[in-house]
């Protein structure tokens, strides 16, 4: 193996220098907290490359929605939920599966995670990297049926929907 050009090689390294999470090691000094655990998440999450940028737009709107959508009804219909789910996907790192978490924790009486297994068991299918807000509006559909169908709160149907892909053994697609 040759690195000889080892600064070119480098050069094309994009990752964040996690100048952040290097700054709050040091303030908060070498002695074990609670906050060891948030910051090894947060190196977790640097070392998958899945650090995320949000504008403060988009957090602006995540908080109107979250304050005034209080059903997946309401989800669907309101006009403020298929900009922000976009302004999500637009936004460096998040996919279908991240956006659909932070709606759910923010709101989660009117968002279901929608991830591989929970899609599996739904629709015996691959989840699509590329998914957007109609295919989320129509998962969120048939979440909102087996709620009624299963008089399963809406919050838990996507916690049933991947336990039960999993307790079944389904290797994720």
């Amino acid at each position: 193996m040759d690195l000889s050009n080892w600064r070119t090689i480098h050069s094309h390294y994009n990752y964040d220098p996690g100048d952040r999470i290097k700054k709050r090691i040091k303030q908060k000094g070498y002695h074990a907290t609670p906050e060891d655990v948030d910051i090894i998440n947060h190196i977790v999450l640097w070392k998958l490359n899945r650090q995320v940028t949000v504008d403060f737009e988009t957090l602006e709107l995540l908080n109107t929605v979250a304050r005034t959508v209080k059903s997946p009804e309401e989800a669907l219909s309101n006009p403020n939920v298929p900009e922000l789910i976009n302004d999500l996907l637009k936004s460096p790192g998040i996919r279908l599966p991240i956006a659909s978490t932070i709606l759910k924790f923010y709101q989660p009486k009117a968002f279901p995670i929608i991830d591989r297994r929970a899609f599996n068991q739904l629709f015996n299918t691959k989840l699509e990297e590329n998914a957007g807000v109609e295919f989320y509006f129509q998962y969120i559909r048939k979440c909102i049926d087996l709620a009624q169908q299963y008089k399963i709160p809406f919050e838990k149907v996507d916690e049933v929907l991947y336990q039960k892909d999993k307790d079944e053994g389904h290797k994720l697609l």
